[in-house]
């Protein structure tokens, strides 16, 4: 009976180790530069700004986690600054990295899967979710044909795409989105009876990033 104890102890340890290394959280921080499109309605044209941000995720299973961070914008007409602050839920694949994968090259055609290969990314990551954001007016860049500042306050709701490739623990790629914007924040100024009063309800965004994980 003593031999049975001890077998079901090994066994219960065994599965709490497992069980722990699998629900390991992992962590990332890191920086993105870019550039975020407000768009008008066709014809007119577009509001836009080069971005920098920081952000870090907290994955609570290598699957599952929640993303934010600090966005500051520069360059929208009608704007001196703007700042935004994102709150996502992230879902994010296993990294394919392997660092004990071995490349065989007998054919011609393995080479050249082989170089396709290394061109996918090594980690997707989806991320979802609002973000809140203030804009500061700037009355003196306003001209005939521009956008002004209408709402402060911004509010957006965001699906992004993350495409990283990993090396050790530095994460190299890029980052796209999609953003649906209640809060309207731009109109735009004309004499054309068009293009005047139209507003920013979607935007796009694409960026650069540099990141380093803790798992």
């Amino acid at each position: 009976m003593k031999h049975l104890y001890i077998f079901f102890g090994i066994v219960f340890l065994t599965f709490t180790e497992i069980a722990a290394q699998e629900l390991e959280p992992a962590k990332e921080i890191g920086a993105e530069i870019g550039v975020k499109i407000m768009l008008g309605k066709q014809g007119v044209e577009e509001n836009l700004s080069v971005f920098q941000s920081v952000s870090g995720a907290y994955i609570f299973d290598f699957k599952h986690g929640i993303r934010s961070g600090f966005t500051r914008y520069s360059e929208f007409e009608g704007t001196k600054n703007g700042y935004s602050i994102p709150l996502y839920y992230a879902y994010r694949t296993k990294s394919k990295l392997n660092k004990n994968e071995e490349i065989f090259i007998d054919l011609f055609s393995d080479l050249i899967i082989g170089i396709f290969t290394s061109l996918i990314p090594n980690r997707m990551e989806y991320n979802i979710g609002p973000s809140f954001g203030y804009f500061s007016e700037d009355l003196g860049t306003a001209t005939a044909k521009s956008y002004k500042l209408q709402n402060k306050y911004y509010v957006s709701e965001d699906a992004r795409l993350r495409l990283t490739f990993q090396i050790w623990r530095f994460n190299l790629g890029g980052n796209i989105g999609l953003s649906y914007i209640p809060s309207k924040n731009f109109y735009y100024v004309s004499s054309d009876p068009f293009a005047n009063g139209n507003r920013t309800n979607w935007s796009f965004d694409a960026a650069a990033i540099l990141s380093f994980s803790f798992d």
